[in-house]
Order: C-alpha cells, then structure tokens, then sequence
C-alpha cells in the first residue's frame, strides 16, 4: 500500500511540475505577443536601435599632419685636446653634465716622456647622449669621442607645402605624436621658420619646438607633428559620422523623443546642414542647435519621420 501512495505522489508532483512549466511559458508567449503587439501600434515604428549624440559647441582645427626627426635644440659632438689613448670614461650615456665637466681622460704618453692626463671636457650643458669611444683606444683630435645634448628642449624639422605657407603662425600650439612611445602625445608650437622656399620641393624649412622635462624625448626619435590651418572658433559641431550626403547635399538625423510607449523611443527627422572646419573626427555645421541630438552611429539604416530606440551618448 505504502508503494502505490509512494507511486501516486511521484505522479501528482510531476503533473505540478508539467503545469507549472506550461503556465510560465503561456506568461512568456503572452508577454512576448503583448509587446509586439503593442510596438505593431505604433505608427512608423521600426525595429532597430541607433546611437544619439549631443550636439556641442567650440572650436574645431583642421590639421596637417607632418612628420620629422626629433633632436635637441643644442647638440655638440665633442673632440679631444690632443691624440693618444682613452684612459678612463667618467661618465655613461644619459647622465647630465655641466659645460667644461671632464667626461673622459686622455693619456698622451709616449716611449720616454710622461704627461698628466689630458681631460676631454664637455662643450656645452646637457645629457651626454652617446660615447663613441671605449678605454684603451687611441683618438686624434678629429675624433668624434662622444655628443652631449641639451634635452631641455626638443626640435623637429618639417617641411611645409607651399600652399600652407599663410596659414601658419609663429606661436601656433601643435600636437606632437610619437609612434616609439605609443603615440604619446606632447604639446609643442611652431618657434620658427625660414625664409626662402626650396625650389626643388615647394617646401619651406619650419621649426618645432617641445618641452621635455620628463626627457621622454629622446634625439633621434620619428615624430609625427599636427599644425592647424584652419581654425572655427565657437561653432556647433558633431561627429562626422553623423553626415550624410544625398544627391551633393548634406543632412543629420535629429532624434526627438515621444511619449507613446512607456520605453523612451524617438522620432527622427532628416536635416538640411552646412558644414565647415573637421578636425578627422569632428565636423562643425550650422543648421542645428547645441544640446539638438543626431544620430551618430546607424544612420544609413534610417528614413525621414520614423520611430526606433536610441542610445544616447
């Protein structure tokens, strides 16, 4: 008797079991045509989700991009006094000496006659930026034993198209990224440039110039130097992937939200815009309000007066 109730008990808890499942999916499948439903009222409404950007205000540069070597302000190759053999090196590459500071010893002896040694001094302040030299060998006083170099201050030659020739300005800040250090990037500004145009290339000779008191910079270093040339001050600007051009004119998408569903939804609306300065990423246009929200991602999905979901940046 015992086996049969155990039996019919195993049987009922099943039965709970299978009725339990099946109301929870007759909730799911109604919960899922309700919102279909409800979304299918929708007038317009189409099923995809674009991402919204505010419009802001500011100024936007347009940039050329020029590339160069890095070097200090002040490098000095340094020579000895007299010849004879390198008897001791008193310093290591990177270590700041002052200028007349011994940075090695030269040993002019010879079968017979005996001289103190000979000291090779440092022609200018700076980090000493390589020895060329080892103990032990023996250098004329043409030799090239070493180069001090004043980090300080870094320089970068660039040489600047004609056509850009007006639209650079003494002073003018700069954006100075270098490739071997990640891109980093260091402010620097345009110090100076020549006055005579090469003829062979079209090119003028500019000199920039940039801080380096971390001496993250190193002589020798490839850089890659942005200059403005265009510059809109105080404009209202988006990202330039929310331009769209249509038979040669361009347009946004704004997004406006309704009140028809209790999740945020947006009309959106297409734009007549004129553009102006970009900066690669950004683009300044009149035609639309700071705080307005266009479509910044999706836009080739989208129609003139249709409803979809948003994501805003």
């Amino acid at each position: 008797m015992k086996g049969k109730t155990k039996k019919a008990i195993i049987i009922i808890t099943a039965l709970i079991a299978i009725l339990v499942i099946a109301r929870i999916a007759i909730v799911v499948v109604s919960s899922n045509k309700d919102n279909k439903k409800d979304f299918s009222k929708i007038k317009n409404f189409v099923n995809i989700t674009v991402v919204g950007t505010k419009v802001k205000k500011g100024d936007i540069q347009k940039y050329i991009t020029l590339s160069g070597d890095i070097k200090g302000i002040s490098e000095a190759q340094v020579f000895p006094d007299v010849p004879g053999k390198v008897a001791k090196i008193s310093v290591v590459e990177g270590q700041y000496v002052k200028k007349n500071e011994p940075i090695m010893y030269i040993d002019r002896s010879l079968v017979g006659y005996q001289y103190n040694l000979s000291p090779v001094r440092a022609p200018i302040d700076g980090r000493v930026g390589s020895i060329n030299v080892s103990e032990g060998q023996f250098v004329s006083q043409t030799t090239p034993v070493a180069v001090v170099v004043d980090n300080r201050i870094m320089e970068i030659i660039l040489l600047l198209p004609e056509s850009y020739i007006s639209q650079i300005k003494r002073g003018a800040k700069t954006i100075v990224e270098v490739p071997s250090l990640d891109n980093e990037k260091f402010i620097g500004y345009v110090y100076s440039s020549d006055l005579v145009i090469d003829r062979g290339t079209r090119t003028l000779k500019i000199r920039v110039r940039v801080n380096n008191p971390s001496s993250k910079l190193i002589s020798g270093m490839y850089a890659n130097v942005k200059i403005p040339v265009e510059t809109e001050y105080n404009t209202t600007y988006v990202p330039i992937t929310s331009i769209r051009e249509i038979e040669g004119k361009t347009f946004v998408y704004i997004l406006s939200e309704t009140n028809i569903s209790d999740q945020k939804l947006y009309y959106t609306s297409l734009r007549r815009v004129y553009t102006g300065v970009s900066d690669g990423e950004k683009i300044a246009v009149k035609g639309v309000k700071e705080g307005e929200i266009v479509v910044s991602l999706g836009a080739e999905y989208l129609k003139d007066e249709i409803i979809v979901r948003a994501i805003i940046q």
